[in-house]
């Protein structure tokens, strides 16, 4: 049980909690500090709280916490064992090369979790009600003391490995703060919108599901803890009664346009390990129709500032913040956007370092590339998952190789350096993605090292693109699928020859 006695004086209306082990968060992530920050400018005491980066880069790393890991993975079964040999966590081995990341992260997120066979949704919620000495010092440490002054408690979820934490967390507040309300939003939320109807027993632990963006589900939520409106008319979330899971009904994104930036105040900015704030220009894909995409959900819908705002909050928040690296957290920022924040960022001189993921789909300029890189624009990411064009077109992707090799001699040219994702993807042969391979291995030689290769193998999401097409990739459902809670990477099966580079 926890140490708190008696119920104390409530100081925030919301604390909004991002939990572990989200391993791969190595900077602030950006949902949390805007929804509070929108939350403020209307009135309301919202706090922000990152466990993640707490339980990840300060606290594991005490020698008794790496005991009581140690003791957690020789406590696992002899097929675990085998397959997740003892990790010591390390801080420098994380912002390694971002592929050696993503290995990373799939070998230590489950020895930091209960051990989860199957991802079952009944047998998450075993392991949550069993004894976990490790969640729960942590929970008695830093969570129960924050809850103990918040009225509605909120979990932000990036995928499933934070499930397990979420749910012995929540049941910890409901044994000790009963009437405590409980909302969980965040990507792996929205992803798992056709799963929560199968979902029943998730709801003896939380008390809603927010859906899209959390702006409106919250204060929404609020409301009704205030006696303001009623359960059924809250925006944007999923809940249960009387053994029936109901879906209100989703709004358009709150304005963004006059959104305020977000606020990283409550956060600990010296714990992460990458130096940079996320700020957005957008939400939503302007392309939205690439096959294999799962972030971009059913009814994809594209908001757009003006550069200008995005330019002066990008200014503001490196100025608050006295960070100047940031990286805008849009899915995919047009060339046009790209070129119109960095027009007004030169113009207001904000002096900033910056990043963004876009789109090749057009051919840049010497001209364009070297204003980029005169407004502070270091570097870019692009998705070319493949340089046949024939491939490209099954994809959707809606780009082509030229127009790539264009963008990529303009910004090495002005000091741009340049990220490349790759796909390896059912029914893509060896052959063709060894093709790929070597076409960009080339384009990095001719880059003097200012091309970066990511090369990542496909991951089936459950609200996806994909999911509209599974026979395109030669996909078949296992037949459990509404019952697993990796609604980012869902396991399946292919009649299409097809081998994993990653297990």
């Amino acid at each position: 049980m926890s140490d708190i006695k008696e119920p104390v004086p409530e100081r925030n209306d919301v604390l909004l909690v991002f939990p572990p082990a989200a391993i791969l968060m190595l900077m602030p992530e950006l949902g949390m500090p805007q929804i509070s920050s929108w939350l403020k400018s209307r009135g309301w005491k919202s706090r922000v709280l990152d466990l993640n980066v707490k339980f990840l880069f300060d606290w594991i790393e005490k020698p008794e916490i790496e005991e009581m890991l140690k003791q957690r993975w020789s406590g696992r079964s002899e097929t675990f064992k085998k397959t997740y040999p003892e990790y010591k966590f390390s801080r420098a081995y994380t912002v390694a090369q971002y592929d050696g990341q993503i290995g990373y992260a799939k070998s230590y997120s489950p020895v930091l979790n209960p051990e989860n066979k199957t991802w079952h949704i009944d047998e998450i919620i075993a392991n949550s009600l069993k004894p976990d000495p490790l969640f729960e010092k942590f929970y008695r440490e830093f969570l129960a003391p924050e809850v103990a002054e918040s009225g509605l408690i909120g979990f932000e979820l990036m995928d499933h490995y934070q499930l397990p934490a979420v749910l012995y967390f929540s049941r910890r507040i409901k044994e000790d703060f009963p009437g405590k309300n409980i909302i969980i939003g965040g990507p792996w939320s929205t992803a798992s919108q056709s799963a929560f109807s199968s979902w029943k027993k998730l709801f003896d632990f939380i008390d809603f599901a927010c859906l899209y963006a959390g702006e409106e589900p919250v204060e929404g939520t609020l409301q009704f803890l205030k006696g303001e409106r009623e359960k059924k008319d809250i925006p944007g979330v999923v809940w249960c009664e009387n053994g029936i899971v109901r879906e209100n009904e989703i709004r358009p994104l709150p304005d963004i346009k006059s959104a305020p930036a977000p606020d990283f105040t409550d956060l600990p900015l010296h714990l992460y390990p990458w130096k940079a704030l996320p700020v957005r220009n957008s939400a939503g894909c302007p392309w939205g129709k690439c096959l294999f995409c799962y972030h971009c959900f059913p009814g994809n819908k594209y908001y757009e500032k003006d550069t200008a705002r995005t330019a002066e909050e990008m200014k503001a928040v490196a100025d608050a913040n006295n960070f100047r690296k940031l990286s805008l957290a849009d899915f995919s920022v047009s060339p046009q956007a790209l070129l119109g924040i960095a027009k007004n960022l030169i113009r207001i001189k904000a002096n900033v370092k910056w990043d963004a993921l876009t789109r090749a789909d057009m051919a840049y300029s010497d001209k364009f590339a070297r204003v980029l890189a005169a407004s502070g624009c270091r570097q870019l990411f692009v998705g070319l998952e493949i340089e046949d064009a024939e491939e490209i077109e099954k994809l959707n992707k809606g780009i082509k190789t030229s127009n790539f090799e264009k963008m990529l001699e303009s910004c090495i040219n002005n000091g741009i350096s340049i990220g490349v994702f790759l796909l390896n993807y059912p029914g893509l042969s060896e052959e063709k993605l060894k093709t790929g391979l070597e076409y960009c291995r080339n384009l990095q030689k001719k880059s003097r090292g200012q091309m970066y290769l990511i090369v990542k193998d496909f991951e089936l999401g459950r609200a996806s693109n994909t999911i509209g097409h599974l026979d395109a990739f030669g996909i078949v459902l296992d037949k459990d699928v509404n019952m697993d809670v990796r609604s980012f990477s869902l396991p399946f099966k292919t009649t299409i020859p097809w081998k994993k580079l990653y297990d």
